[in-house]
């Protein structure tokens, strides 16, 4: 049903040219647009698809702009109602948790393969160093991150 409210507000072009005139017939349609978004906000579907109901505001809210272009007052009014203020969408919600969940998921697969990387080159300069004899620079290496770094450049290990 919800999918013919764009053809209702066009349907309703004619009235809308004298709406400005009467301060009744504005609120007249700001209680109405008032009830469609209550009307969408309780509706379970759009809790499911809430693309539809970003989709469906954005296109009344176009509709309602053009038909309402000479009738400045009317279209602030619709603005309030219908785009001037922030409401917390389900879609925003569903994309902010997404965001979360993907940034977690990042965060520990970037720290396991920094770790694993780690280890790796570790093993590679402890291996060359104690190949080497070089028991001193390993135990160096082991403790002074600095001078890790410093025979990592060293034996051009990445």
């Amino acid at each position: 049903m919800w999918l013919f409210l764009p053809y209702y507000l066009m349907r309703r072009e004619k009235a809308f040219k004298t709406i400005d005139k009467p301060p009744e017939q504005i609120e007249a349609l700001k209680n109405e647009l008032k009830e469609i978004t209550a009307r969408w906000n309780s509706n379970p579907v759009l809790q499911v698809r809430p693309d539809g109901y970003v989709g469906m505001i954005k296109l009344i809210k176009r509709i309602a702009y053009y038909l309402l272009r000479k009738q400045t007052q009317a279209q602030r009014e619709v603005r309030k109602i219908m785009g001037g203020k922030v409401l917390p969408l389900p879609a925003d919600r569903f994309i902010r948790l997404g965001e979360k969940r993907g940034e977690a998921r990042g965060e520990k697969r970037g720290e396991a393969r920094g770790e694993k990387r780690g280890e790796s080159r570790m093993a590679k300069l402890m291996a060359i160093l104690l190949g080497a004899g070089k028991n001193r620079d390993a135990t160096e290496a082991a403790t002074n991150p600095k001078r890790r770094q410093e025979l990592y450049r060293e034996y051009g290990i990445a």
